[in-house]
């Protein structure tokens, strides 16, 4: 599968900049065009609040070296905040994703092979994704990443592997998986037998081609997330597969759906009310309220979904 990816805007031409300092970062938005209502108010905040963090959430507003007529600074910082409401209750959703995979998991790997066949992989990864010279180095990288994990870890309930003199040190699924890394994790589950990755698919009522696109959407979405990524405006680069029922909530154009945040937003929706059917939410359906301030649907549409009626049905 392709590795996912996403892009923000328009391609940027690299040249060399001198230092700006915070004034002087007011009157390039200025020069721009932009509203600066309070500029010692702005200046205050760019002390806090990187130039570049700002500008990437004013791009949907930047035409031909300006902003459109109108645009305020402080409709760019609330759009920065709300950004980073979308980003944190997006990240608490990916956490439940997480566990859940972690879960099914380590619960099959334990079921079907013990308490340390992991550590085997000639037992269980699928030959035609690893040949015989990869398998050993992939098992050689996860026990690498697993002493090197252990060290970092606040699971007391590892502590007594920490302190182990043995040369090798084997740790049961069910406590190792804590210690995994999502990415790590999903690494491990694209080289599984087949029959396993199907059953674990078929735990979150998926196929597995469906699921594994989804984690690795996921996976990105989380990433970003964690660091501060404006997700807002993101375009997939490899757009993950989708459900029919989706078809029908997504922006199309020429036929296709949309690649904006939306699909990530209802691959979330059904994975967690899976995971958890009497789950309570309404935060990102909130933040996405706020997103479109004016209740267009065209404000939605920037964001994939088909309609605002679309971003006000949603559960989470």
């Amino acid at each position: 599968m392709p590795t996912q990816g996403f892009f923000i805007g328009e391609i940027i031409i690299m040249t060399k900049h001198k230092f700006l300092t915070c004034k002087e970062q007011v009157m390039v938005f200025k020069n721009r065009g932009m509203i600066i209502e309070d500029e010692k108010d702005a200046e205050r905040i760019l002390n806090f609040i990187n130039y570049y963090k700002l500008k990437e959430c004013s791009l949907p507003f930047f035409k031909d070296g300006k902003y459109i007529q109108g645009i305020i600074f402080n409709q760019v910082l609330n759009r920065f905040y709300e950004n980073k409401n979308l980003r944190l209750y997006l990240l608490r959703l990916t956490e439940k994703i997480e566990l859940s995979l972690k879960t099914k998991f380590s619960h099959l790997m334990g079921k079907k092979l013990g308490e340390y066949g992991y550590l085997d992989f000639f037992e269980w990864v699928d030959k035609v994704e690893c040949n015989k010279k990869e398998r050993i180095f992939r098992e050689k990288d996860l026990r690498k990443r697993i002493e090197r994990n252990l060290e970092r870890s606040n699971n007391k309930l590892l502590d007594a592997y920490k302190k182990s003199d043995d040369k090798i040190i084997n740790i049961p699924i069910w406590l190792v998986i804590d210690i995994l890394t999502f990415g790590e994790v999903l690494n491990l589950y694209k080289i599984l037998y087949k029959k396993y990755q199907n059953q674990i698919a078929k735990d979150h009522n998926l196929k597995r081609e469906v699921y594994l696109s989804w984690l690795e959407t996921i996976n990105l979405i989380r990433n970003l997330s964690a660091h501060n990524s404006n997700i807002t405006d993101m375009k997939f680069m490899t757009k993950p597969k989708i459900l029919e029922e989706f078809k029908s909530k997504l922006y199309v154009v020429n036929g296709k759906a949309s690649d904006r945040i939306a699909i990530a937003i209802l691959i979330s929706e059904y994975l967690v009310y899976v995971i958890n059917p009497k789950y309570t939410g309404g935060a990102i359906r909130k933040t996405l309220k706020k997103i479109c301030h004016n209740r267009t649907d065209k404000e939605a549409q920037k964001l994939g979904f088909k309609d605002f009626e679309t971003v006000e049905s949603l559960k989470i």
